[in-house]
């Protein structure tokens, strides 16, 4: 027993020895390392790289990268300062274990990763970056093992200020979309799983904050006339009988765009009808309700913001490199959203941020095609007139709003005009009157003159029509010359005060139309619902109002309804004769409803808000079935139904039911 207890006092003695050495050992080992650690750049991230501007209150990464002269790899922390200097940062890697540097180069994205090549898949971040200040941000900056836990060659080159990077306001957009109906449809309406893949993919590739992208669902739009023609002569019509009033109440409502969901176009097409035009009416874009790729609106309303494709009008980009900082990926090619090529898409850095504000003139262009695609390129004559922009100067551009009135109308080639709606009095961004050659007598050129009482102009606003011009052909890919006999109008002119008559007069001073401004302005009271009603999903609640105007006028009206308290306010009849409107709520959802009437005279306006909300109750499905609800249910699940043409032709036949 005494040896053996000798023996154990004996090993631990040898154990208390040893172990200090062996620390001892390990810690010059790590002190025999020699190198450095370096930034070699940073760069804040949100859609490319190497943006101009970065857009307030949306998600941001800093890409770290750094140079690393040790043999082995090390490990340090990543210390970021952001938002002109008010917020930091520490990236101590996965789960807060040591952020790995490896030897050579090494490409880190913080928060989250991936650190190539040390960690190349990503981590869960605990929250992206967001600038919440507007400027010029000359503080960002990067700190590399700022507790200097690693020992190096030089502990004075662990610091990188970026430089200055411009932190933007980006605009409010706010896109709503109809379905349309003729005669014989049953009702119907838009997946909303398919606006909302739609919308995310749209918000993951402008530059716009989170907050600043709103998709509306507006009512199904009946009209009295079934769709004529095809190709021109069908876009002529669409143009002018379903597209002209509803954008006309798109700019009533406040809303930028208006997504058009027309049946009759084929499987995942959609066209800018309002683009390539004199003048341009921007604010529409007709869609297939069939939407196989998520880019199909982003892709049409791109063109709304002078983005072409890169086979014709564009410049011929056809990929860049994708930057989802939302997904943690980074640095993946994908194809442009602007052309028509296949998946993974995403928006190249020249219509994102670099192409310059370009004016497009007739001419003689050399078109590149897209060999992907099997599209020629080709030498040939545009005879239209468009611009060229990036997104970014377009998205941070908040331009101000006035008092104006909204003048539309359709020109005839024969030389006249119609006024078939009232126009109306609203608060929006004025439309920017054509630049004419002093002395000019071009035919094209029609002059809006406001004068006073004494018939003096007060008020000048210029414009060109033209009914020549350029139709896209999907199926081919070109750009075709197209002949209109009828071409509408929508102008946002300032009001100016004194106005006492409006005319519209050709380029040889001929008045082809005129609207008197009366001193009244209209009264309107809505009677029902007023307030306090519940009403059931699937009801066809008939609104009614009173209305009066002391001119005697005749008076036009527009109908809208908010479910948001009057945030906002969604479209529902234009320019109607009659003093009610049958509401069909077959697939509203359940919610506290505001009913709006505006009269108009022609050109003064009234209007009246039910007094208090009413309520659509949530219904039990048992008591309440709804075949679309349920089809809408199933695509949120499922979303992927919609890409398969015999389960396509399935869902359009539900809806119809």
């Amino acid at each position: 027993m005494k040896k053996k207890g000798l023996s154990c006092i004996i090993i631990g003695i040898l154990l208390i020895t040893i172990l200090p050495i062996e620390n001892e050992q390990a810690t010059s080992a790590s002190e025999l390392l020699s190198g450095d650690i370096y930034i070699e750049s940073i760069q804040p991230i949100q859609i490319i790289e190497d943006a101009d501007t970065i857009v307030k209150n949306r998600v941001t990464v800093v890409r770290v990268i750094v140079q690393s002269t040790f043999t082995e790899e090390v490990n340090a922390q990543i210390k970021i300062t952001y938002d002109f200097g008010t917020k930091t940062y520490i990236e101590k890697g996965v789960y807060g274990s040591p952020l790995v540097i490896a030897p050579g180069t090494n490409t880190i994205y913080v928060p989250g990763g991936p650190a190539i090549p040390g960690k190349p898949s990503t981590w869960n971040p605990y929250g992206f970056f967001k600038w919440t200040h507007t400027g010029f941000d000359t503080l960002l900056k990067a700190e590399l093992d700022p507790d200097n836990f690693l020992e190096e060659t030089d502990e004075t080159n662990n610091e990188k200020l970026f430089g200055s990077i411009r932190v933007a306001n980006s605009r409010l957009v706010k896109v709503l979309y109809v379905p349309v109906a003729f005669p014989g449809d049953a009702d119907w309406s838009v997946s909303s799983s398919t606006m909302n893949r739609q919308e995310e993919f749209m918000l993951s590739t402008y530059p716009l904050a989170e907050s600043k992208l709103n998709f509306h669902g507006g009512p199904l739009w009946r009209f009295s006339v079934s769709p004529s023609g095809s190709g021109t002569t069908l876009n002529n019509w669409l143009f002018e009988v379903v597209v002209y009033p509803i954008a006309c109440t798109t700019r009533m409502m406040g809303f930028d765009r208006v997504v058009i969901v027309y049946q009759g176009y084929g499987r995942g097409s959609g066209r800018a009808i309002g683009i390539l035009r004199y003048p341009e009416i921007r604010e529409p874009v007709v869609v297939s309700p069939y939407m196989p790729k998520d880019n199909l609106v982003a892709h049409e309303l791109g063109h709304t913001y002078y983005l072409w494709h890169p086979h014709d009008l564009g410049p011929a980009v056809y990929t860049d490199e994708c930057y989802n900082v939302e997904e943690q990926e980074y640095g993946e090619t994908m194809n442009t959203f602007m052309s028509y090529r296949d998946d993974p898409l995403w928006i190249d850095k020249g219509r994102y941020d670099h192409n310059p504000y370009k004016r497009l003139t007739p001419g003689t262009y050399y078109y590149a095609g897209d060999p992907e695609l099997g599209i020629d390129p080709i030498t040939t004559y545009f005879s239209g007139s468009t611009y060229s922009w990036n997104l970014m100067d377009q998205m941070t551009e908040i331009p101000p709003t006035y008092a104006c009135i909204m003048v539309h109308g359709t020109l005839g080639n024969d030389g006249t005009i119609t006024l078939n709606h009232s126009w109306y009095r609203i608060e929006a961004v004025p439309d920017v009157p054509e630049q004419i050659l002093k002395g000019s007598q071009n035919e094209e050129y029609y002059f809006i003159m406001f004068l006073n009482e004494n018939q003096q102009i007060i008020s000048t606003f210029p414009f060109k029509a033209s009914f020549n011009y350029v139709y896209h052909e999907d199926l081919t890919g070109k750009l075709e010359d197209a002949v209109t006999k009828t071409v509408p109008f929508i102008f946002n002119i300032p009001e100016v005060e004194g106005t006492r008559l409006i005319q519209i007069q050709n380029s040889d001073g001929q008045v082809l139309a005129e609207r008197e401004v009366t001193y009244n302005s209209p009264n309107v009271q809505v009677i029902y619902p007023n307030g306090g009603e519940e009403f059931k999903i699937g009801d066809k609640i008939k609104i009614e109002w009173n209305a009066q105007d002391q001119d005697q006028d005749i008076l036009r009206y527009t109908l809208a309804f908010s479910n948001d308290n009057g945030l906002t306010w969604i479209p529902m009849a234009f320019d109607i004769k009659e003093t009610s409107f049958e509401w069909n709520t077959f697939d509203f959802s359940e919610g506290k409803y505001l009913i709006k009437v505006i009269a108009s005279d022609g050109v003064n306006v009234g209007e009246d808000i039910s007094d208090a909300d009413f309520t659509l109750p949530k219904t039990k499905e048992k008591n309440h079935p709804s075949l679309i609800r349920v089809l809408n249910r199933l695509l949120d699940q499922y979303p992927f139904l919609e890409h398969f043409p015999l389960i396509e032709r399935l869902l359009s036949l539900i809806r119809f039911i």
